[in-house]
């Protein structure tokens, strides 16, 4: 179920402090610029064989991008550092604004627990990350007949 699928928050110093009943990121009490950390929009779908989670991730390499599962932690860090050069063929340049993200990043969501983490794949497609979270097979209980015993009292008599 979609409720199950806890996201962890944010973080861009990878840690993750907990508030109440919410896990946030330092950055989301401004104890860092939250205006330059970069923290990816992620997207959680549900359909009935899988979860899929797509997160935007422009400009940032597949080769920066790490995924990993601990117990029922995914988490998703990478990095996307910046293209600006100090200098130019006219001397040295000066921004006037930025407004563009850079920096490390990490998101954490607590999978429920009918996911098959043996079976989780990601793809990587021109800036957005796909991550395939397939769900167990339902088990589904077949009714049974329970046989009544004979109590002890019954059995003395």
């Amino acid at each position: 179920m979609l409720s199950d699928f806890f996201d962890l928050g944010n973080s861009t110093t990878g840690n993750i402090t907990k508030h109440g009943n919410w896990m946030q990121s330092p950055s989301a009490y401004g104890e860092r610029d939250s205006h330059r950390d970069l923290i990816p929009a992620i997207d959680v779908e549900e359909s009935e064989k899988a979860f899929r989670l797509t997160a935007d991730l422009p400009g940032v390499k597949e080769e920066d991008i790490n995924i990993e599962i601990n117990d029922r932690t995914l988490s998703i860090s990478g990095e996307r550092t910046t293209e600006r050069s100090s200098s130019s063929d006219e001397g040295r340049t000066q921004f006037n604004r930025t407004e563009r993200h850079f920096g490390t990043f990490l998101r954490a969501f607590t999978l429920p627990e009918n996911v098959n983490q043996d079976d989780i794949s990601a793809e990587f497609e021109n800036g957005v990350l796909f991550i395939t979270l397939p769900k167990h097979a339902e088990k589904k209980s077949e009714g049974r007949r329970i046989q009544l015993n004979q109590s002890n009292k019954q059995k003395k008599h």
